[in-house]
Parts: structure tokens; sequence; C-alpha cells
């Protein structure tokens, strides 16, 4: 095994996590609602080298914070979207030290703007949970017949996704135009005007 990255499996008490086989800079983020005062994290060395862990950090959360109920969910992805590419968020900007990765897609209209958002109401419990610097960048069409397409790749093992879309009005509409938002998730759709 020598001059070979080690393979090894990561679980959270009894539940399996994730398989570290990288070379490169790994990183696994997990949602996680304990059933016990205490969580076991085991390395389980699967005979391909010596299992290994850097850092592990945790974080508190209300129960409530994402609504998923109990059990483990792995984070895929968390993009702040129309930020620039080579800055990222995370505390203090987010006060729950969750890392937000810079995406923008070359085909959208980026916007930023630092009026969108009162980065010092901290009355507002949505903006609490989320940094107000995630919410002051964007992407939207470059016209009205644009559709913008944003898609992962769903065949890993997950049986259940669930995903958040942050949204926030940066542009105030005119003319008694209203702003019509469809989110499609394969066959299904939903509409919110």
């Amino acid at each position: 095994m020598r001059n070979k990255t080690p393979s090894f499996d990561l679980y959270i008490d009894v539940n399996y996590w994730a398989t570290v086989s990288s070379s490169a800079y790994f990183l696994e983020e997990i949602l996680y609602l304990s059933k016990a005062d205490d969580i076991k994290v085991c390395l389980v060395n699967t005979g391909n080298g010596v299992p290994f862990i850097s850092a592990l950090e945790l974080r508190t959360l209300e129960d409530d914070f994402y609504g998923v109920g109990s059990g483990l969910f792995r984070l895929l992805r968390r993009n702040d979207i129309g930020r620039s590419l080579n800055s990222s968020i995370r505390h203090p900007d987010d006060v729950y030290d969750r890392i937000w990765a810079p995406r923008n897609y070359d085909d959208l209209l980026t916007l930023n703007t630092t009026s969108a958002i009162d980065l010092f109401d901290n009355n507002d419990a949505y903006k609490f949970k989320i940094p107000g610097e995630v919410l002051q960048t964007a992407q939207t069409a470059k016209n009205a017949s644009f559709s913008m397409d944003i898609w992962w790749d769903t065949s890993s093992s997950a049986t259940k996704w669930v995903v958040y879309f942050h949204f926030v009005e940066i542009g105030r509409l005119t003319n008694g135009l209203q702003r019509e938002l469809r989110i499609s998730t394969n066959d299904s759709q939903f509409v919110k005007t």
C-alpha cells in the first residue's frame, strides 16, 4: 500500500456516512441529529491503508434549523451564486461557520448589490440563518425568454434529497408587473408567484 492514498469508511454512531478515497483535499459535511447525548465518529479500516483524520469540527444548531427531522444528511454542495470566484463565505459572516462556495454560470447575468439586504437588521430570523453577504449576490437570466438550468447528478446512493433555495428581490418591478418563478425537479413542478 506504499505510495497509495488510503481508503476507509466514515460512520457516525451506527450510520454509514462516507467513503474517503482521495489523494486531494477532502471535506465531508453532514447534518446529524443524535438521539443520545453523545455521538461517536468512527473511521473504519477497510483493508486499504490506515485511516486518518486531520480535523473534526462540531457545531450545534437549533432543532428546526433545516426542518429535516431526524437522521443523517450529507451535504452535496452549498453555493453562493453570483459571488466572485476567488472568495467564499464562512465564519464570521456565517455565524454557523458553513462554507458557501462561489458559483457562477457563464450564460447568466451576475447581480451584486449591497443595498438589497440590511446586514445590520438582527431582528430578522431568516437573515440570521442565511448570511446577508450570500443574499447580496445572485444571477439571473439575461432576458425574459431564457431559463436558468441548475442541475446535479442524483445517481449516488442517496435515497432522499433535501434542496434549499434562497431568494431575495434585488430589482423592483414597475408598471404592475409581477415576477414569476418556476422550479422543476425531474418531472414534478411547482409555481410560486
